[in-house]
């Protein structure tokens, strides 16, 4: 409790300051520190490729026996299963009780729940519209340029989405008024905090797409346009519909939401921020448990896609 973060910092100089400058300011030195962050981890990554250039049969790899670790490796993994999710869905699994209990009214949620996965799912496809020429320059035009926009694409993932938001906020008031407490908003700001999860999935794709392939398609007459559209994109499309699942789960943004949403515009998230305010934790659960209902099915579709279910069986 008053832990001093940056974020606190912001979000008090927001509310409590007339003048918004040193909410900006201090906006402005999370990312730098961001930039920072995000310049060393491209370093250490360096040039890696994941495909392969030789010849041969690709082999599995053999399973290694854990002997007597087994145990700790269950009891560790039943321990993070435990702690993400087993604990916060009984809490909010026995908040729901207690209130039905209490005899406490719960108003449906549907509405909110239909607007989560509305402005969720549009952030989704944008983001994976503008993720691919992200992808494609970084993994196959890798240089000075390539680093400085992927470095700038994935700068809005490591802030938080306060900063974000009150980004949105000043430039939408000062020079786009009427897109100032609109939808579109909205979704810019999740496609800002949420591209790198559509654009590292792609860029993984394509690491490990010979570019081989490419130049084939080059060969038999097509231009990079074709070879990209009826070569590139179908074997991008289990990454893609990774990272658009990942982004689905938007929907529990709530920091920028709350700046730039219409008035009465509801989603799940705000309407577990008002329940909480207001000391109705009973009637927060509700929200909350659809939260993780609704982006437990894009999970659940990601896993099926990607073959987790095969890795589980071997």
């Amino acid at each position: 409790m008053r832990f001093p973060t940056f974020t606190q910092a912001i979000y008090l100089q927001y509310r409590a300051a007339f003048d918004r400058t040193p909410a900006a300011i201090l906006s402005l030195m999370l990312v730098a520190i961001a930039f920072a962050i995000l310049a060393a981890e491209q370093r250490s990554r360096g040039r890696a490729r994941c495909y392969r250039s030789g010849a041969g049969a690709a082999r599995d790899l053999p399973a290694v026996p854990l002997g007597r670790w087994r145990w700790a490796a269950l009891a560790l993994s039943a321990a993070v299963v435990g702690l993400a999710l087993a604990l916060p869905a009984g809490v909010l699994a026995y908040l729901l009780v207690r209130g039905l209990a209490a005899g406490i009214p719960f108003n449906l949620t549907a509405g909110a729940a239909a607007n989560s996965v509305l402005v969720s799912a549009a952030g989704a496809t944008v983001a994976l519209l503008l993720a691919l020429p992200v992808a494609a320059l970084a993994a196959r035009h890798p240089g000075r340029g390539a680093d400085a926009v992927e470095r700038v694409a994935y700068a809005g993932y490591a802030l938080p989405g306060l900063v974000v938001g009150l980004a949105f906020v000043f430039f939408a008031s000062r020079y786009t008024a009427a897109f100032y407490q609109s939808l579109p908003l909205v979704v810019a700001a999740y496609v800002v905090l949420f591209l790198p999860q559509v654009a590292k999935p792609l860029k993984s794709g394509l690491l490990q797409l010979n570019p081989r392939v490419e130049e084939a398609g080059r060969t038999l007459g097509r231009g990079p346009g074709a070879v990209f559209r009826r070569v590139v994109l179908p074997l991008l499309a289990r990454p893609a519909a990774a990272g658009m699942a990942l982004v689905l789960t938007a929907m529990k943004e709530l920091p920028a939401t709350l700046l730039l949403r219409p008035t009465g515009f509801e989603t799940l998230a705000t309407r577990i921020w008002t329940s909480a305010s207001a000391g109705l934790y009973s009637r927060a659960a509700v929200p909350a448990l659809l939260i993780v209902l609704v982006s437990a099915i894009p999970l659940s579709a990601l896993a099926r896609r990607v073959g987790v279910e095969e890795v589980r069986g071997d």
